[in-house]
């Protein structure tokens, strides 16, 4: 049976976005995938993993703020010359670099790296969730457009 007919459908799009926005792994895409080939209508389909995905990269922002300069030092060997152009460098950009938290590997270092050096929580999360949104929004077109195609 489809796991789609049991009723888990948001609430499983919702656990995986908002999982494959943290540190852990997820499958927001699959879901999301299927969801779409199913026929859902795209605005709660979007809504839902794009929301969902913030409150994931939220939470990764937060983690950032627990971090401690000596840590980077410590145990990664980050010398403090480097730890302040980066610092420089998230400041100068930190609403464009909210913006790209959609991308994969990197999008959790940047959501940590803005809450580390205590990027404005309202306009990070604000544009996290426009990139995130477009994000989703381009993959229900080409998830569309693939199936109109097949």
């Amino acid at each position: 049976m489809d796991y789609l007919e049991w009723g888990i459908n948001y609430p499983a799009l919702a656990i995986a976005s908002f999982l494959s926005a943290t540190i852990l792994p997820g499958g927001s895409e699959v879901i999301f995938t299927a969801m779409v080939s199913k026929g859902y209508h795209p605005i709660p389909l979007i809504a839902v993993a794009s929301v969902s995905n913030t409150l994931g990269s939220v939470v990764t922002y937060y983690m950032g703020r627990l971090g401690k300069e000596e840590w980077l030092s410590r145990y990664f060997g980050i010398k403090r010359r480097t730890i302040r152009r980066l610092e420089d460098y998230i400041r100068r950009y930190e609403a464009w670099l909210a913006f790209w938290a959609w991308l994969p590997w990197i999008g959790d270092a940047i959501a940590a790296a803005l809450g580390f050096f205590r990027a404005p929580v309202i306009p990070a999360v604000v544009w996290m969730w426009v990139g995130k949104a477009l994000r989703f929004t381009a993959l229900w077109l080409m998830v569309r457009g693939v199936i109109a195609w097949w």
